[in-house]
């Protein structure tokens, strides 16, 4: 069974298409047949449809945000981490027991982050901060990365960063 999450549009902040993966995603939509739209922010989606708070928040869950995370900084996540690693944000999941379906607003869109590489730099800097001591981050605080991963690849990236 294929669990892959097919998006019914995207929406790319015009600084994501700066980035490799932000074309190759771009690219992967368009030939899979999906709307593609613009936004000037992955913060701030407007046109997701939903005229009821039910139909928008199903319609939030559709879709998915292409973008560049801009804050250097990483949340805490204690106590299951000393930080959270901000792959993703959101997940398109429906999962009644999940805090996320009240943190995330009427319309939780699906996150992706294009650099990548960039996120992970910073994680390397707390860990470097910390040492000798270990540093924990926890990759689903505010997401589920896995449904993800067949378009990011960020989950494989953070597992091998830094061990080559």
């Amino acid at each position: 069974m294929d669990y892959t999450f097919i998006p019914k549009r995207v929406y790319f902040e015009p600084e994501a298409l700066e980035y490799p993966l932000g074309q190759k995603l771009k690219q992967r939509f368009k030939n899979m047949g999906i709307e593609i739209k613009n936004t000037t922010s992955h913060n701030r989606v407007t046109g997701i449809p939903g005229r009821t708070p039910q139909k928008a928040y199903m319609e939030g869950k559709r879709t998915l945000v292409v973008g560049v995370r801009r804050s250097k900084d990483f949340q805490t996540c204690k106590p299951s981490a000393h930080y959270q690693l901000p792959l993703v944000t959101s997940c398109p999941g429906k999962c009644e027991y999940c805090y996320l379906a009240t943190n995330l607003g009427r319309k939780p869109y699906v996150r992706i982050y294009v650099n990548i590489e960039k996120i992970l730099e910073r994680a390397l800097k707390y860990m470097e901060e910390r040492y000798p001591k270990i540093t924990i981050f926890e990759g689903a605080a505010t997401s589920d990365p896995v449904l993800l991963e067949p378009y990011t690849g960020a989950l494989e990236k953070a597992i091998t960063f830094g061990s080559a």
